[in-house]
């Protein structure tokens, strides 16, 4: 089995890949974190992949500070996730317009082969209430409100369900927010998915034991896709002779190569994000390395069986 997590807000800084492998508690697996941010510390988003997930990744956009896209090499379709946060109740429509203007337009980017997940803190009750149009079904809670309306016109416009109104729970199990003291609980987050794509879900619930350090709850879907594992010799391993390293003029020439390099990329370093840092510097190495030291030549293997016959 195959898991992914979505949060947001992260808080966390600037966009980028972070690419950290944690031991989680459970299963010591590891995970790999893709994830948007802005300057500030009040919003961000992300999304955490389980290691085996890592070469089934075609890419990523962190489009805002509210809005994160990937894209998975997916059985049968590959698989788009977005992971949106929206703006809170403190702040006006005009902010949650463009919130919603923007999250279109990643939606419209997508091809309409693939399968989509939309997912997040949406800050909207969409209420009790099955509406089919809309992608509203049984399960809701509590009584809309305006900002829920907007939501179900998303769905509607973009033929998408809210998937964990779907699937039956106990009204005590469909909340996602519990406010400070408990003095009320809401239905404010949710997995949206295609409608074509339903049959593909087994399940979606809430899962309010899970010790994650927040007011939110989990909300987890459970999917039939097989990710696609990308073939490792479209990028084979290169290995340069170092060796050469040990000999004085291949060091000199090696530093020359690279010193005037890195310098004019420290001079851009303000302006690029820690990712083009890291590329930037990857591409200096390589190249000066396969200028001055060469490629490693490959041994052949010996066959791991003889054509001569045992006597």
């Amino acid at each position: 089995m195959q898991e992914l997590a979505a949060v947001g807000p992260s808080f966390w800084k600037h966009a980028l890949n972070i690419g950290r492998q944690r031991p989680c508690k459970s299963n010591r697996q590891r995970k790999r974190q893709k994830k948007s941010g802005g300057n500030g510390t009040l919003n961000g988003v992300a999304i955490i992949l389980d290691k085996s997930m890592k070469n089934s990744l075609i890419s990523y956009n962190a489009v805002s500070d509210r809005i994160l896209i990937i894209h998975l090499d997916t059985n049968p379709v590959k698989t788009s996730i977005i992971q949106a946060y929206a703006p809170t109740t403190s702040h006006d429509d005009e902010e949650v317009e463009q919130f919603y203007n923007q999250l279109q337009s990643v939606k419209d980017s997508i091809s309409p082969r693939n399968t989509t997940i939309v997912m997040g803190y949406f800050n909207a009750k969409v209420g009790e209430g099955a509406s089919k149009r809309q992608g509203l079904g049984p399960y809701g809670l509590g009584v809309r409100n305006e900002r829920g309306d907007t939501l179900l016109n998303f769905c509607e416009a973009n033929d998408m369900m809210i998937l964990n109104t779907w699937y039956q729970q106990h009204p005590r199990r469909r909340y996602t927010l519990i406010s400070p003291g408990d003095r009320c609980r809401n239905q404010i987050d949710y997995i949206l998915v295609q409608k074509t794509w339903d049959s593909s879900f087994i399940k979606c619930k809430t899962k309010p034991g899970a010790d994650c350090d927040t007011d939110h709850i989990l909300v987890v879907a459970k999917m039939k896709l097989k990710s696609y594992r990308k073939k490792s010799d479209n990028n084979p391993l290169i290995r340069y002779e170092l060796n050469k390293l040990q000999e004085s003029n291949t060091q000199t020439e090696y530093l020359l190569a690279t010193e005037s390099r890195f310098e004019a990329l420290l001079d851009t370093c303000e302006e690029k994000t820690p990712e083009e840092l890291w590329l930037g510097m990857k591409n200096i190495w390589t190249e000066a390395a396969e200028n001055t030291l060469g490629k490693k030549k490959s041994m052949k293997k010996k066959p791991w069986i003889s054509k001569k016959p045992s006597s």
